[in-house]
């Protein structure tokens, strides 16, 4: 499930949650919050006040923190409870003290059945570069059956934090990914692997891969290996069989990255690069090739 569906997901379960029918007493909103009895849209309505009290009354924080932990608790509201404690995180003061217990709330969750609360929990933990969340990212990636999110979801987590011994199962994924989407992912970063030179060049020249995965594939070998990517680029921005948007790409990138002293030492390509431009018939082609021959 992707982004878009995380949010219509959530949205649609508060949607259909009742409506608070008064407003709320600001003394009696941690009370509000605590009561099972009430109604979930009133709870929900009650979070907002007991955060902006929990600066100046910090027990609040752990009465938020415990609503995270509970898995009790209807997942929207744990997923509200979650938004507010990020959104209190900021307070240094007040919530330093309070993040470890808030980490492990989270860490202690990180396989709950709602999906969205999930995805939040990780997340958060993925930007802190908790240990204990990455391990269960990979392992996830390793044994799909035990994936809490995603593929492509658990590798922009670790891209947080990347470390050389997840560049293994990276290639893996860029070789035979499981979507699509995880393929991108992979290859965005390995774009700091020393060894996913011959990787990415080989993806991109491969017309048989998605295009989306080649332009990224093109990205990262122009971070890792310049040089190889220019040798590449020179030859698709030239293959008239190739993708459009590959080749504007191609270009694009060789005309930001070489000098006019370099164009007029290869005016061979230049004239074929004008070729090209005289010949296109896509606008972002043409666009791509004037670029290259104005610079």
């Amino acid at each position: 499930m992707d982004d878009s569906a995380y949010r219509k997901q959530t949205l649609e379960r508060v949607a259909a949650a009742p409506e608070p029918t008064d407003e709320i007493d600001p003394a009696a909103a941690a009370d509000v919050l605590g009561d099972r009895d009430q109604p979930v849209g009133r709870r929900l309505a009650a979070v907002p006040i007991v955060a902006d009290m929990a600066p100046r009354d910090t027990a609040l924080i752990d009465r938020l923190i415990g609503l995270v932990a509970d898995r009790q608790e209807p997942a929207e509201l744990r997923v509200a409870a979650i938004d507010a404690l990020q959104g209190l995180a900021f307070l240094v003061i007040p919530f330093a003290p309070k993040r470890p217990a808030y980490l492990e709330a989270l860490r202690s969750n990180v396989d709950d059945p709602d999906p969205t609360f999930r995805r939040r929990a990780l997340g958060i933990l993925s930007r802190a570069e908790d240990e204990y969340a990455q391990r269960r990212l990979i392992e996830g990636l390793e044994h799909p059956s035990k994936a809490l999110v995603p593929a492509a979801k658990a590798i922009q987590y670790l891209g947080y934090d990347v470390h050389a011994d997840y560049f293994p199962i990276l290639r893996r994924i860029a070789e035979k990914p499981p979507t699509a989407a995880a393929q991108r992912e992979a290859i965005r970063l390995l774009a700091a692997d020393p060894n996913a030179k011959t990787l990415l060049r080989r993806i991109l020249h491969d017309k048989a891969e998605p295009a989306k995965s080649r332009h990224v594939s093109a990205m990262a070998l122009q971070a890792l290996a310049p040089e190889s990517f220019q040798r590449s680029a020179r030859q698709i921005s030239l293959d008239e069989t190739d993708d459009d948007k590959l080749r504007a790409t191609t270009l694009g990138a060789l005309a930001r990255s070489t000098g006019p002293d370099a164009a007029a030492r290869d005016r061979t390509f230049g004239r074929r690069v004008a070729a090209v431009h005289s010949t296109a018939k896509s606008p972002v082609l043409r666009r791509a090739s004037k670029s290259y021959l104005d610079r």
